[in-house]
């Protein structure tokens, strides 16, 4: 077995910040959220993902997001998820926004994993390790955004919309600040 670390140090401006303003519209890049909270949950309920060969995917083979280069200048400001799109949203919200969101991507295979869409919804918001961008969005670049994205293959899906106040919420109703649990 061969282990290797690689570091490095290198003078560059950050190439999007994480931030959003009232009136900004929130994007989820990717298309693994729920795949790989449904692949945890397989994984301790001892649970085959044969019939679910992307949420299998999902949780074995991470994809880096080089195509978010493509949109540098674009976007107001863009958050990593990796512990849960609940817990980024709420890191998002602790910058001074309320974070509305009015939809969650189901792809078919998380509602069929989970039986049940509150279960699903569970499984995007709270599931983790999906490694895609919570992207804000101002509106005046959103035609721009989309058009890009499309050019290089890179799934979007709007969720949402950042206003005045605080906090986190789905359909109106408050979203536990909860994120995946690290061992």
């Amino acid at each position: 077995e061969v282990a290797l670390t690689v570091s490095g140090f290198a003078q560059a401006e950050v190439p999007v910040p994480r931030r959003a303003l009232p009136g900004d519209l929130l994007y989820l890049a990717g298309d693994r959220w729920g795949r790989t909270g449904a692949a945890i949950r397989a994984h301790y309920e001892g649970r085959d993902l044969g019939a679910f060969p992307a949420i299998r995917e999902a949780a074995f083979y991470p994809l880096p997001r080089l195509e978010l280069l493509s949109l540098k200048g674009l976007l107001r400001g863009s958050l990593d998820s990796s512990d849960g799109l609940a817990e980024t949203l709420w890191q998002l919200a602790d910058l001074g926004v309320r974070v509305d969101l009015e939809a969650l991507p189901l792809y078919p295979d998380v509602l069929a994993f989970a039986g049940d869409e509150a279960l699903a919804h569970e499984l995007v918001l709270y599931g983790g390790e999906e490694f895609e961008a919570v992207l804000a969005v101002p509106p005046e670049q959103e035609a721009q955004v989309l058009a890009r994205a499309k050019e290089v293959g890179l799934p979007l899906f709007r969720a949402g919309q950042v206003s005045e106040g605080e906090g986190v919420y789905f359909l109106g109703a408050p979203v536990k600040r909860r994120g995946y649990a690290h061992f």
